[in-house]
């Protein structure tokens, strides 16, 4: 399983616009190891990949760096999205529905994991149901991640929804429910 540049690139963007230049340094600083190395030298690359290990220790230490802050991994994360995809969705929402736009998003999981198999089980207007397997070595802060981008897209539709309903026993695997309303 691996993580796109595009991952790192967009988080560190994200803490930089919401928190400012400081916040962005204070979080590569804090980066370990030889991911913390790459960051500090520009070497992660936009299009590359990279072990999920290091998405996951990039998520650590943002949640390091801003302890006082328990839901900032669904809120960086969200603003990444709604950056990378704001021009996108300007178009989608002129001419999908909500149930086609989430239906066909399960595509975009290969834009930023390489690996893993998303399913939609069931698809009707008002609820869509999700799965999510394979995804091996995701942990807790990579499925907050993935939940803050799923959060945002809804958003960007926007619909009003519930609280997306997340389950799964092991990490590899999730099933999420989303319910809104057009």
């Amino acid at each position: 399983m691996r993580s796109k540049g595009t991952n790192f690139h967009g988080l560190l963007e994200s803490v930089e616009r919401s928190r400012g230049k400081d916040a962005r340094a204070r979080l590569i600083a804090s980066v370990e190891g030889e991911l913390g190395d790459a960051l500090r030298h520009g070497a992660i690359l936009t299009g590359g990949w990279y072990p999920i290990a290091w998405h996951d220790a990039i998520l650590r230490a943002l949640e390091e760096t801003f302890p006082g802050e328990p839901h900032i991994i669904r809120e960086v994360t969200g603003q990444a999205v709604r950056k990378d995809f704001e021009t996108l969705f300007k178009v989608v929402r002129l001419v999908a529905t909500p149930a086609f736009a989430l239906t066909n998003a399960t595509r975009v999981m290969a834009r930023y994991f390489d690996g893993g198999r998303v399913s939609v089980l069931e698809a009707r207007e008002g609820r869509i149901h999700f799965r999510f397997d394979d995804y091996v070595g995701f942990t807790p802060r990579i499925w907050e991640d993935v939940i803050g981008g799923m959060e945002a897209v809804i958003g960007m539709l926007e619909v009003a929804h519930q609280p997306f309903d997340v389950r799964g026993t092991r990490n590899e695997s999730r099933d999420v429910i989303v319910v809104y309303r057009a």
